[in-house]
C-alpha cells in the first residue's frame, strides 16, 4: 500500500467517466486526513480514529486498483473532510 500521497498523484487515472472529479476529492481527502494525524490502517485507543485509519486505508488501496465503486463510494461517505471551496474547485 503506498503512503506517499505524491505517488498517487502521479498514477494513471482510469477512463471511467468523471475518474478525474473523485479521484481529484479523494486526493484531498487524503491529504486533509494525512494533515491531521491519521496514518492508514493504526490502530489508536480511539475507535473513531481506528475507523477513519481503516477508512483511509481503503480508499488507498481503491485508487491504487481503479476500483470505480470503492472509490465512489469512499469520497461520498467522506466528503464532510472537504471544504466548500475545495468542493467547487473540483466541480467544474
Amino acid at each position: 500500500m503506498t503512503y506517499d500521497i505524491s505517488d498517487l498523484h502521479s498514477g494513471n487515472i482510469p477512463p471511467w467517466h468523471g475518474a478525474t472529479i473523485v479521484y481529484g476529492r479523494a486526493w484531498m481527502i487524503l491529504d486533509h486526513l494525512r494533515k491531521n494525524g491519521f496514518v492508514p490502517d493504526c490502530k489508536t485507543d480511539f475507535k473513531v480514529k481506528t475507523l477513519i485509519n481503516a477508512d483511509m486505508a481503503s480508499l488507498i488501496s481503491a485508487l491504487e486498483g481503479g476500483d470505480e465503486a470503492r472509490v465512489r463510494q469512499s469520497v461520498t461517505s467522506n466528503l464532510r473532510f472537504l471544504t466548500v471551496q475545495q468542493l467547487a474547485e473540483t466541480s467544474r
